[in-house]
C-alpha cells in the first residue's frame, strides 16, 4: 500500500512539474529583436532593447484545457495503482477497511495497535497476514482469513464477504472479537 501512495504521489508531481514547465513556455512570448522573454499581457517596450512589444490575446482556454487534462491523467493514474486486481484482493481490502471494536478504527489499524504492536515490543507473535480464496466461483462470497500465532497459540480470524453487496461479516470468534459488527 505504501509503494502504491509514493507512486501516485511522483506522478502527481511529475504531472504538476510538467504543468509548471509547459504553463511559463504558453504564457510567455520572446521579442523579436533580441530574445528577450516577457508575459504575452506586456505592452510596452522590450526591458533590453526597446522596441515596442504589442499584447496578444491571452490563450487561457489552451492552459484550461490542458490543465484539466493533466488532472484527469494524474486521477486516473492514482485510480489504476490502487484499484484492486481481483476479487479476493477487494474482498481483502474491504476486510481491513470494515470498522474494528475499537471507534473510529478499521480493522488494519486495530491489528496495527494490538498484534503488531504485540509484536514490535518483543513478544514471540509470527504474523502470516492476510488469506483469501472464493471457493463458490467468479460472483461467490469470498472468505477471508488473518492468520497470527502468539504463545497462546494460532489465531484465525475468518470473515466472509460479498463484493457485489459491500458486505463483510465475521464468521468466528476471533473475527468477531475484532469487528464492529457482530
Amino acid at each position: 500500500m505504501a509503494i502504491r501512495i509514493a507512486i501516485t504521489v511522483i506522478a502527481v508531481g511529475l504531472v504538476l512539474v510538467a504543468y509548471a514547465v509547459l504553463e511559463v513556455r504558453v504564457n510567455q512570448r520572446v521579442c523579436s529583436a533580441c530574445g528577450f522573454k516577457v508575459s504575452k499581457d506586456y505592452a510596452g517596450e522590450c526591458p533590453r532593447c526597446d522596441l515596442t512589444i504589442k499584447p496578444q490575446k491571452r490563450r487561457w482556454l489552451r492552459s484550461a484545457i490542458l490543465a484539466l487534462g493533466a488532472l484527469v491523467v494524474a486521477g486516473g493514474a492514482a485510480i489504476l495503482i490502487d484499484w484492486p486486481r481481483t476479487e479476493t484482493d477487494k474482498a481483502v481490502r474491504m476486510v481491513r477497511e470494515s470498522s474494528s471494536r475499537i471507534e473510529n478504527f478499521t480493522i488494519q489499524q486495530y491489528l496495527y495497535t494490538t498484534v503488531y504492536k504485540r509484536k514490535d515490543d518483543g513478544e514471540a507473535i509470527e504474523i502470516d497476514g492476510w488469506r483469501a480464496e472464493q471457493p463458490g466461483g467468479p460472483h461467490a462470497a469470498v472468505t477471508v482469513e488473518f492468520n497470527f500465532s502468539d504463545v497462546s497459540g494460532t489465531h484465525t480470524a475468518v470473515w466472509e464477504v460479498d463484493t457485489g453487496l459491500g458486505r463483510v461479516e465475521p464468521k468466528n470468534q476471533t473475527a468477531r472479537d475484532m469487528s464492529w459488527n457482530h
